[in-house]
């Protein structure tokens, strides 16, 4: 049986040249999550549509795991990406396309990723959207973090540190490895109100998806400094 989309808001994830004027894409749609395509016939003057950060609409059918891309359409302006924010925006391309299965629908994450796409062009501090991000992230595919943990304990110390086995471990003091309850609370609402909070977080999360990732090199992790996972508490 052959399913048949039309115009479904859509960003590309990835693209790869096929033949002389056709494409391989990898697309993240609102509706019916991650597919992967193939373009043929797509004129000229849309062909300029077929890259990543570009909000379209694509209309597609598919009736084994490739989908045949019929149209596509503009549904807005590209963001602004430039230098650092363009590696960054390319870094949850890679998080999408890696974490997450074909066919399966991420409505919420979808939102997700076009806010933060629009948040790198306006924000100072790139590392807050893309945390907030991985949050997300980790939510929907079922590797939440227990935030909600911390949340309803009366007696919550003021730091924790994090482990992939028992989740979060209250300290008595500040550690290297360890996050502030008042950075973890507002991650819980998936806000991150200061700078320290945004580096204590790029540390959580690097941890955090390191089970998800680790069968996989993701090329624009060079945004994250080198981090010395030996001594902390998921080894």
């Amino acid at each position: 049986m052959t399913l048949r989309v039309k115009l479904e808001p859509c960003y590309i994830l990835h693209r790869k040249q096929y033949r002389e004027n056709s494409y391989i894409i990898d697309i993240f749609s609102k509706r019916h999550g991650k597919i992967r395509a193939i373009t043929r016939g797509i004129t000229k003057n849309k062909k300029a549509l077929i890259q990543p950060f570009t909000p379209c609409y694509i209309s597609w059918s598919i009736k084994t795991e490739l989908a045949s891309v019929s149209s596509i359409e503009a549904r807005g302006i590209s963001p602004p990406l430039v230098d650092r924010r363009l590696l960054c925006a390319f870094y949850i391309n890679e998080l999408v396309m890696k974490s997450i299965p074909n066919s399966d629908p991420y409505p919420n994450l979808f939102s997700a990723y076009e806010s933060t796409l629009t948040t790198l062009v306006a924000t100072q501090d790139i590392n807050i959207p893309l945390r907030i991000f991985e949050k997300i992230l980790l939510d929907e595919i079922g590797y939440g973090l227990p935030l909600a943990d911390i949340k309803q304990d009366k007696n919550r110390a003021l730091w924790y540190e994090f482990s992939q086995k028992t989740g979060f471990i209250p300290k008595h003091s500040q550690t290297t490895y360890s996050i502030a309850a008042t950075t973890l609370l507002d991650l819980y609402q998936n806000k991150i109100t200061t700078t320290q909070g945004a580096k204590e977080c790029k540390r959580l999360m690097q941890f955090a998806l390191e089970p998800i990732l680790a069968k996989y090199s993701i090329k624009s992790r060079m945004i994250w400094a080198p981090i010395n996972t030996t001594k902390h508490t998921s080894s």
